[in-house]
């Protein structure tokens, strides 16, 4: 069986460019959620989050650093986002 999967454009941010806006726990683990501050200040006034904008949830398990999970804003609609995971090494 072959997996095939579409080429993705979502890039890795600068994490220490975001603010960090949540924290979540559920048992054993703990999602801390990251965002840039022009995203941040659309969210808040109701505006659209700006194009290039990334959301980043660090995924903690027992303490311990599982995976990024980022989405990226790719264009002007309100769907236009794209997402991608990486694991931590």
């Amino acid at each position: 069986m072959t997996a095939l999967a579409e080429p993705n454009a979502v890039t890795f941010p600068p994490l220490d460019q975001l603010e960090q806006y949540t924290t979540v726990r559920r048992g054993v683990t703990r999602e801390h959620m990251l965002t840039n501050q022009a995203a941040l200040d659309a969210l808040h006034t109701g505006q659209p989050v700006p194009t290039g904008s990334h959301v980043v949830l660090v995924d903690y398990q027992s303490d311990v650093l599982h995976r990024y999970l980022i989405a990226q804003k790719m264009g002007d609609g309100i769907d236009d986002w794209e997402y991608q995971w990486s694991w931590h090494c």
